[in-house]
């Protein structure tokens, strides 16, 4: 018979070996119930063996169900709604003509080399690479794009090819040449595992310092505990839809080619799918949002390249551009409409534009799926230049979103802000910066991008307007110091009430993942 689980009378606090209570490192998400060790028997105890045999013989691991550290892609609404960032999986944006999957493949290849990756690769099957744009993003996290293209000793490649299986034979060549990484329960840490006798394996063990574990040294591979934890590489393909196959050519009609596009899919991302999870590697693609022609019923909408992209994704975004709101220091720009204006902070008079875009999560294997939020991308700043999804509304959505901050009303036609932010945040940090009384829209702009351009002339501005010491906020650091919350506090990355709403609110399904599409 099954076991069953008994809910707890009483909580009990954690306590260790000296006796003293030990305090919560972060807020987790936990079952208030028993959890009953498994029963060992005799036959268990022999089979365990068995397995042990058999996994020396096939070299297959056991106990590796852990993901890395996942990689931020640059900002808080999207981190959250991927559950903490991207994981060593395969994942997937999709969306209609400038929704933004471009921009985000941009902070996503930035703020990976940002994180010391060893290597990241973009594969651009468009060929519609805006040098100058990617190198504003770029340049946002302290790096030269150009630089780093044609430096072939720099950990970025940058690839112009669009078809199917020369791309995913890449692919497939970089995994086999990387050693597993996995987790190892005896060790409770991470360990490369490098087969012995292998001179290239053996080269990377020695560049990394790595020791063997002689008690987890098997006859064909070495163990080598770390405690790196963190994503081996990333590889980003923009986009799925303007991949082709090789015989592509060949076949006339349309119908054929779609038909051999997707069978390529499904017979590749088999292929190296499977060995993400082990190797340590992040794949993530774009693709397209199309509509059906004349269709009547269903969802006329799909994305190119079959099923096999649906199934195999780990983790799905939709991304839609929306329309610019109205209010505040937010004005729509009569000669765009598409177009929002604000005030610019870097130049008096000046104003920046934005285009709004609207993203769900749409399937997550590694948290809640159904998260839905907004971004916006600055399109121009005060001085012409473009410079990927704004910081600031990243910031303030995020707030928003996760109950952090609240309007406490109107000063001289101007809404007021004050902070609420939870203790996860760091009990002093939240303590100062909730102690701040009320603030306006631009002073929050100020703080945030003062932070994200390392400006002291904004910091002055923000911390004079907030009544606050600059060394307050400076040590506060508010943008970074949300991300490690993110990190740290799970119960944040619960779909919220608003959320489900706005679920509901979309009722067209398109394929059969936990969350409806956008």
């Amino acid at each position: 018979m099954a076991r069953k689980a008994t809910k707890t009378k009483a909580k009990v606090k954690p306590v260790s070996r000296s006796g003293k209570v030990r305090k919560k490192k972060s807020a987790k998400l936990k079952l208030d119930v028993n959890i009953a060790p498994v029963k060992k028997t005799p036959a268990s105890a022999f089979y365990a063996g068995v397995l042990d045999a058999a996994e020396k013989r096939t070299r297959m691991m056991s106990n590796s169900m852990r993901y890395l550290k996942p990689l931020s892609t640059g900002s808080l609404q999207i981190n959250r709604a991927l559950s903490g960032g991207l994981y060593n999986a395969f994942g997937s944006v999709a969306g209609p003509e400038g929704s933004g999957k471009t921009t985000l493949i941009y902070h996503c290849m930035s703020s990976a080399l940002n994180q010391d990756v060893n290597f990241t690769s973009f594969i651009d099957a468009e060929g519609t690479l805006n040098e100058q744009f990617a190198g504003n993003v770029f340049s946002t996290y302290g790096m030269d794009f150009r630089a780093m293209v044609d430096d072939k000793s720099s950990p970025f490649r940058y690839y112009r090819r669009n078809v199917i299986e020369t791309v995913f034979d890449l692919l497939h060549f970089v995994l086999r040449r990387m050693p597993d990484k996995i987790w190892v329960p005896e060790t409770e840490s991470w360990g490369y595992i490098i087969p012995k006798n292998n001179k290239h394996f053996s080269a990377l063990a020695e560049g990394l310092g790595l020791k063997a574990d002689k008690s987890l040294t098997t006859a064909q591979d070495f163990v080598c505990p770390t405690d790196n934890d963190r994503i081996e590489g990333a590889a980003f393909l923009d986009s799925l839809a303007a991949m082709v196959t090789e015989s592509d050519d060949e076949a006339e009609e349309r119908g054929k080619r779609r038909a051999a596009e997707a069978a390529a899919y499904s017979e590749h991302l088999k292929r190296v799918v499977s060995r993400l999870a082990s190797k340590g590697l992040v794949f993530y693609a774009t693709n397209q949002v199309r509509k059906v022609p004349g269709q009547t019923y269903g969802d006329p909408l799909y994305e190119p390249g079959g099923e096999a992209i649906k199934f195999y994704s780990s983790h799905r975004l939709r991304i839609n551009a929306v329309s610019s709101p109205e209010g505040g220091e937010v004005q729509r720009d009569k000669k765009v409409t598409s177009q929002a204006i604000e005030p610019s902070v870097h130049r008096d008079g000046a104003v920046d534009r934005y285009k709004y875009k609207k993203f769900k999560n749409t399937k997550n294997k590694m948290g809640f799926p159904g998260h839905v939020g907004m971004v916006r991308v600055w399109v121009a700043d005060a001085f012409g230049n473009v410079r990927g999804f704004d910081p600031f509304y990243d910031t303030l959505a995020y707030l928003e979103d996760t109950n952090q901050i609240r309007k406490v009303g109107l000063k001289k036609g101007k809404m007021q802000y004050a902070f609420q932010l939870k203790e996860s945040f760091g009990k002093k940090r939240a303590r100062m910066y909730n102690s701040i009384s009320a603030f306006s829209y631009l002073a929050l702009k100020r703080l945030v991008l003062s932070e994200v351009e390392g400006s002291k002339k904004l910091l002055m501005e923000a911390a004079d307007e907030m009544g606050i010491n600059a060394r307050f906020l400076l040590a506060g650091k508010l943008r970074a110091q949300l991300f490690l919350q993110l990190t740290n506090d799970k119960s944040l990355l619960q779909v919220t009430e608003a959320e489900k709403k706005a679920k509901k609110k979309d009722s067209d399904d398109d394929d059969d993942d936990d969350a409806e599409e956008l």
